[in-house]
C-alpha cells in the first residue's frame, strides 16, 4: 500500500491525493517495473548530458567574450590605422585561443582528430606570427621543426600511456626522458640554424639530469618494485 509522503498515513493505490493533508501522492511508473531508483546507466548517461551542457555553457560564454574583444581591436584598427603595427598580434592570438578552446571542449575524445588540428591551429598561428613580424624568417627553419618535435614526442608518451598495462613510475620516466630529448632537439634546431652543423649547448645539461632520472623511474617500476612495496613506504 503508498503512504503519503507528507504526512505518513496509509492509502489506497489509486487514490491521487491524501484524504488527511490532501498532498499529492506519488505513484510509481509502471514503465519502471516496480523499479525504486535509476539504473546507474542511466545515471552516467544523465551525468554525461548535464557534463556537455555545461561545457557548451561554458563554451559560449568565453565566445562571446573573446568575440567582443577582437571586436573591440578590430574597430581599434579601423578608426586608427597607425595602431596596425600591434593590434593584429592581439587579434590573430584570439582567434587562436578561441580554436584551441573549441578542439578541446568538442574533440577532446577523438584523439587523431584533436592532435591534428590542434598541430594545424599551432602551426598556422606561428606562420602568421611570421608573416606579420617580417624582419625575421623564422617560422620554417626553427617554429615548424620545434612544433613537430613537440607533437611527436607527445604523440609517443600518448600511445605509452595508453598502450601500457602496468601504470606508475614508469610514466614519470618516460615524461622526464621526453622533456630531455624534446628539449635536445630544439637546441640542434636553433643551432642549426645559426651555425649550419648540428650541435648541442645548453641542452646537455637538461640530459644528464633528466636522462638518468628518468631511467631511474624505469628501474623503481620494473626493478625495485617487485621487492618493496612503495605504495606503503610513501602511504600511496
Amino acid at each position: 500500500m503508498p503512504y503519503c509522503s507528507q504526512c505518513g498515513v496509509e492509502v489506497k493505490p489509486d487514490v491521487d491525493f491524501c484524504p488527511l493533508c490532501h498532498a499529492p501522492i506519488q505513484h510509481l511508473d509502471k514503465n519502471n517495473s516496480g523499479k525504486f531508483f535509476p539504473d546507474r546507466t542511466e545515471i552516467h548517461e544523465e551525468s554525461i548530458q548535464q557534463i556537455k551542457k555545461n561545457l557548451k555553457a561554458i563554451w559560449v560564454t568565453l565566445s562571446i567574450i573573446l568575440s567582443i574583444s577582437f571586436f573591440v581591436f578590430l574597430v581599434i584598427t579601423l578608426k586608427y590605422p597607425q595602431e596596425r603595427s600591434w593590434v593584429g598580434y592581439p587579434m590573430l592570438s584570439i582567434v587562436a585561443f578561441w580554436t584551441y578552446v573549441t578542439i578541446f571542449f568538442f574533440l577532446l575524445g577523438k584523439p587523431v582528430l584533436f592532435g591534428s588540428l590542434f598541430f594545424l591551429n599551432t602551426a598556422a598561428f606561428l606562420f602568421s606570427l611570421d608573416f606579420m613580424y617580417k624582419a625575421t624568417d623564422w617560422f620554417f627553419p626553427i617554429g615548424l621543426p620545434i612544433l613537430v618535435s613537440f607533437m611527436f614526442f607527445t604523440i609517443v608518451f600518448t600511445i605509452f600511456t595508453v598502450k601500457i598495462k602496468s601504470k606508475g613510475y614508469n610514466i614519470i620516466g618516460l615524461f622526464f626522458i621526453c622533456i630531455a630529448l624534446f628539449c635536445d632537439s630544439i637546441d640542434l634546431i636553433i643551432i642549426f640554424r645559426e651555425s649550419g652543423k648540428f650541435d648541442i649547448t645548453w641542452s646537455s645539461f637538461i640530459i644528464v639530469t633528466l636522462i638518468p632520472l628518468g631511467l631511474f623511474f624505469f628501474y623503481l617500476h620494473y626493478g625495485l618494485k617487485k621487492h618493496l612495496k612503495f605504495d606503503r613506504i610513501f602511504h600511496l
